[in-house]
């Protein structure tokens, strides 16, 4: 079976009964962009990449049906830090409270790290829970952001 360029929206049933038929399962589909004269069913199958920066200036965030992969950018009971390089408390505000918070409150959280083994948890459940979204104005935010007092990390090899 041949990649397809995109996948429309009225041949989503044939495609997936397709790619069955192959033993395959469609995941994931990314559109790398779109256009008026070719309209994409990426939106009914759907993984969406948001771009949340302040722990990192390239950090993400995947949307996943009911789920949200969260990266360093909230953590279960906390949110990445933003005193390393590229970290930015102001653009980590903008990405928990203008982005992350506004998704579904049902969604389920998966951080990239999980240090305590704690079980996922939604987004409300998240926000009302997680001591660092309780500054929800900006400045109250930024600042305690700036004056958490953590040790350096110790450096890990990714193979």
């Amino acid at each position: 079976m041949r990649p397809s360029s995109s996948i429309r929206p009225e041949l989503i049933d044939r495609t997936l009964a397709l790619a069955a038929s192959h033993g395959l399962r469609i995941r994931y589909l990314l559109d790398t962009h779109t256009h008026a004269d070719h309209f994409s069913a990426v939106s009914e199958l759907r993984l969406d990449l948001m771009h949340t920066p302040g722990h990192t200036r390239d950090s993400l965030c995947v949307v996943v049906k009911d789920r949200v992969l969260t990266g360093d950018t909230l953590l279960l009971g906390g949110a990445g830090r933003t005193d390393l390089p590229t970290g930015d408390p102001e653009a980590l505000y903008g990405s928990l409270f203008q982005k992350l918070l506004k998704l579904d409150g049902s969604f389920r959280v998966y951080p990239a790290h999980n240090y305590k083994n704690i079980a996922p948890t939604t987004l409300d459940e998240q926000r009302k829970t997680n001591p660092r979204l309780r500054k929800t104005e900006r400045a109250d935010f930024v600042e305690m952001m700036q004056t958490l007092s953590m040790s350096m990390p110790e450096p890990s090899t990714v193979l």
